[in-house]
């Protein structure tokens, strides 16, 4: 009722919250259940009737309204409270327990690989069925060579070939013979890997995957350094070879 006496209850309700029966029955007032649970110690320390006193308030003054609480058991009850005719009100109580755990692992496993995704070395970009770009770390648009947010979420595939195109990535290929070369190799290979030079001398790995469920997803892999160190392994190489075959000595390795 509008007084928050109980006037009706089922016993999954006391169940939920351990009531006994002494607390949980008709005539009792709503207060009389919420200080029974703060003396028990549900809403932590500190003065009972200041405890109480904010949910109380709640009630007599919202006709509706909709929380989640996570009980002190670990249980997560969703409260909501409808309003009937004559002034009284209707409060369900749902456990949403197992809800509310799946959804605190898949925000972790979000958080987990969205730190993942803005951490590895490569740069990765995720496109969808239409080709256009979901998903994106910071590295995939530093290795193209863009220091403001381009390419942002949303940008179509074509737009961020062109770009890269327009920065000479391509040499003098027309942009429009560019892109449909890796539309067709898109639509035509599960995946491909090019070694590619850009402009400024970087040397990248381009690897390309398609997913499961359509799109594809692009990862570069600066191998810059690695080149550069196989090609001064093989210089020296060669110069150690040229010393040898031009030596008065002769020289035996075993």
């Amino acid at each position: 009722e509008a007084d928050l006496t109980i006037t009706n209850f089922n016993q999954r309700w006391a169940d939920m919250f351990d009531l006994p029966p002494q607390v949980a029955r008709e005539g009792n007032s709503m207060a009389d259940v919420l200080r029974y649970r703060a003396m028990r110690g549900d809403y932590g320390p500190g003065d009972i009737e200041e405890l109480i006193q904010d949910p109380l308030d709640r009630m007599k003054r919202d006709s509706a309204y909709r929380v989640e609480h996570v009980q002190p058991n670990g249980t997560v009850i969703t409260f909501r409270r409808m309003p009937l005719p004559n002034g009284g009100f209707v409060t369900t109580y749902t456990d949403v327990t197992e809800r509310w755990k799946t959804e605190q692992e898949l925000e972790q496993k979000s958080q987990l690989l969205e730190t993942m995704f803005d951490t590895v070395s490569q740069g990765i970009a995720v496109y969808d069925t239409s080709y256009t770009l979901i998903a994106r770390n910071q590295r995939y648009g530093e290795l193209l060579g863009f220091q403001d947010s381009f390419p942002e979420i949303g940008t179509p595939y074509d737009t961020v070939i062109r770009k890269i195109s327009a920065g000479g990535h391509f040499g003098d290929r027309p942009t429009e013979e560019v892109l449909a070369d890796f539309r067709a190799a898109i639509d035509q290979q599960p995946e491909s890997t090019v070694e590619h030079t850009s402009p400024d001398g970087r040397i990248m790995i381009v690897h390309r995957s398609r997913m499961p469920k359509g799109g594809f997803v692009i990862a570069l892999t600066d191998i810059t350094t690695m080149r550069r160190a196989e090609r001064e392994a093989a210089e020296k190489t060669h110069l150690l070879e040229l010393a040898l075959a031009n030596m008065g000595q002769g020289i035996a390795i075993h």
